[in-house]
């Protein structure tokens, strides 16, 4: 299945949109925002691992720049979300 998708595709649109949302939305399940980064970080570099260990048959793994972009950019994206949906909470009216 890997052979019939186009690796543009996979390495620039598949791959960090799952890692990526993963990683938002397991840091807005625990409600930590660095559970985020390190799902993300964690779920590429074994994506990596696979990718290379498998597809290409090397006897190494080598990781990429990536392993900095996509935890940055959870980060990046989880933090607006706090503070976004922090200023959205509805106010006590217990008055």
């Amino acid at each position: 299945m890997i052979n019939s998708i186009d690796p543009f595709l996979w390495q620039l649109v598949i791959v960090p949109s799952i890692v990526i949302s993963a990683g938002c939305l397991s840091s807005w399940y625990f409600r930590k925002l660095w559970v985020g980064p390190v799902i993300t970080l964690f779920m590429n570099m074994i994506f990596e691992a696979w990718y290379s260990l498998i597809y290409f048959q090397l006897e190494s793994v080598s990781f990429s720049s990536w392993n900095f972009f996509f935890p940055f950019t959870t980060f990046i994206l989880v933090t607006l979300a706090y503070f976004i949906f922090r200023e959205w909470k509805p106010e006590d009216s217990s008055s």
